[in-house]
């Protein structure tokens, strides 16, 4: 699918000139910057009003202010003398000079110290203390807790799942530490792409780690999946089938090559792979099942015992896209769509000089990234998959329904 706009990450957006963005950009990082600009102005509010015991407050009014992003709509909040007027706000019809600007991307980042921000408020003469910038850091995480609670819809197609590695720093002892952060991209019942969840797990996963993720979606509530695409994860499998028994499983069919590279040896290595080209390219699932018993367990069971047995247990998982028309099939034996949020995550990795200097800096960050992908693609379906939503909806009912 050609993507509407450039895929740079939202973070290399927030750093470049926004003059040159697409409208869609635009309205995306004004809505953000409306919401922390509105935050920082009810905080302001409560310290005034601590401070003057006699006014009270007295609702909002509108003001439209001019940004580098252009204009922004935003609600001040007012006191009932109306003497309080937020620090923040420019003098009117004036733009946001440099200073503010480098604060609004820190607070969208979350990339400074609490330090850092605190000098930048002060920069504009708002002396907030420690406890008012944490607190305005509370109300954006809140936002987050917001977006994993989002009800999702009960039915879809498919529902890919990968892992993204990263490094995150341990403010309790000061460590960086490794963190895994799984990420599940689902194709609803309407043909539809979105990021349906992000979870962070430190340490190695294992099946209480994806009962306690699929738990999560169904709590939320998703009820049915017809194909949940991922790689040989520890414990994957098992849970699934028991949150969602009836459901089918894809192992990715790219990581069955390169796990077949890294144990066999090369001649063996070679000769499997061509087999696993015809059987990706086979017109039927009961054919491919026994060119792979044949031609891959059946001869190499002596000399790779252990990993040609992992192999035979999940044959089911790794051809279970032959299951699907011929024109879909390459949208479902890989998890190429969630590897590509990943990459966009390792770009924010990146930026951040390597690692991430907390988890709420990790999930700010990539929940910004998250947004901004399923904002550009509710605009887009995918096409070969609409195409055949009326055999997949078949499909589905058979195997839920029937």
């Amino acid at each position: 699918m050609r993507e509407s706009y450039s895929k740079e990450n939202i973070m290399e957006i927030i750093n470049k000139e926004y003059d040159i963005f697409s409208l869609k950009e635009k309205n995306f990082l004004s809505d953000i910057v409306s919401k922390i600009l509105e935050e920082i102005m009810y905080k302001e509010r409560e310290i005034y009003l601590s401070n003057n015991m006699f006014d009270k407050g007295n609702g909002f009014y509108d003001r439209e202010i001019q940004t580098s992003l252009g204009k922004i709509n935003i609600n001040v909040p007012r006191t009932r003398e109306g003497e309080f007027r937020p620090k923040v706000l420019p003098d009117k019809y004036t733009r946001y000079d440099a200073t503010f600007e480098e604060l609004i991307k820190s607070l969208i980042t979350s990339g400074d110290s609490q330090a850092e921000v605190i000098a930048k408020l002060r920069i504009k003469g708002l002396n907030y203390s420690e406890k008012a910038v944490e607190e305005i850091y509370e109300s954006i995480k809140i936002k987050i807790k917001d977006f994993k609670l989002t009800e999702l819809e009960d039915k879809y197609f498919f529902v890919y799942i990968d892992a993204y590695n990263t490094s995150v720093k341990d403010l309790k002892d000061g460590k960086v530490k490794q963190c895994a952060v799984y990420t599940l991209v689902g194709i609803d019942y309407n043909a539809n792409k979105k990021i349906i969840g992000f979870y962070n797990v430190f340490g190695k996963e294992n099946k209480d780690t994806w009962k306690s993720i699929f738990q999560d979606l169904i709590t939320r509530g998703l009820k049915r999946v017809l194909v949940f695409i991922c790689d040989d994860f520890s414990g994957i499998s098992d849970a699934i089938k028991t949150f969602f028994p009836d459901c089918y499983i894809q192992k990715c069919f790219v990581h069955l090559q390169r796990s077949i590279f890294r144990n066999t040896s090369k001649q063996d290595c070679k000769n499997i792979i061509e087999i696993l080209t015809q059987i990706k390219t086979s017109n039927s699932f009961e054919k491919a099942f026994n060119l792979f018993k044949e031609e891959i367990i059946y001869k190499y069971s002596d000399k790779y015992p252990d990993f040609i047995k992992s192999l035979d247990s999940k044959i089911d998982e790794y051809i279970c896209f032959l299951n699907f028309p011929k024109e879909i099939q390459k949208h479902i034996y890989t998890t190429n769509p969630v590897e590509s949020v990943n990459s966009g995550f390792e770009r924010i990795r990146y930026r951040k000089s390597g690692y991430f200097q907390s988890v709420d800096c990790l999930e700010i960050s990539f929940f910004l990234f998250i947004e901004k992908m399923n904002n550009k693609w509710k605009f887009n379906s995918i096409p070969h998959i609409k195409n055949h939503i009326y055999e997949l909806k078949q499909i589905f009912n058979l195997r839920f329904y029937s």
